[in-house]
């Protein structure tokens, strides 16, 4: 009988450490692949099969561009605003979503006070690939109307106050 309790025992945390490896391989799989994911999205956007012009590139020079281009979802996005509301100055900051969306992006704005003064509408960024339809990316225009360090906004452990800081001591445009 304690022979019995013993070997069931042994099975049971057999059992266990591999479903708890299993677990772990599957989540570095998950790391992969989300990983993976980003670099695609980077490279469409800097590669512009993702569009990032409005009308006029100079009309965004200057400025950091946040980008909504098929939509905005408040509860999926609440990391991400609570960043934009913690940035020290959102005066170089300009938010570009679809016509259909202005008003609950200023809803959004007054909700989770992100101080944005400029909300700008164009249908122009909508993506229609459907890995991409909740994408949220931020680039900066250089004073020239260049696009410049892209960055897809879909990982809770991107700190948007670095994005920010690093592009400004690297590019010239902040010297």
């Amino acid at each position: 009988m304690l022979a019995l309790c013993l070997f069931t025992n042994c099975l049971f945390i057999g059992y266990y450490y591999y479903q708890q490896n299993r677990e772990v391989l599957l989540g570095q799989e998950l790391e992969h692949q989300k990983k993976q994911n980003y670099e695609l999205i980077v490279n469409q956007i800097e590669s512009g099969i993702i569009p990032h012009v409005i009308s006029d590139k100079k009309e965004f020079a200057g400025y950091f561009v946040l980008v909504f281009p098929n939509g905005i979802c408040d509860v999926c996005n609440k990391w991400l605003f609570k960043q934009i509301s913690e940035l020290s100055s959102t005066s170089d900051l300009v938010v570009v979503v679809p016509d259909k969306l202005k008003k609950n992006m200023e809803i959004y704005n007054t909700v989770y006070k992100l101080k944005l003064s400029s909300i700008f509408c164009s249908e122009k960024y909508a993506i229609s690939q459907e890995e991409f339809k909740d994408m949220t990316y931020i680039f900066y225009c250089s004073k020239t109307g260049t696009v410049l360090y892209p960055l897809a906004l879909h990982h809770k452990n991107i700190d948007l106050n670095l994005y920010f800081k690093l592009v400004k001591s690297i590019d010239l445009d902040f010297l």
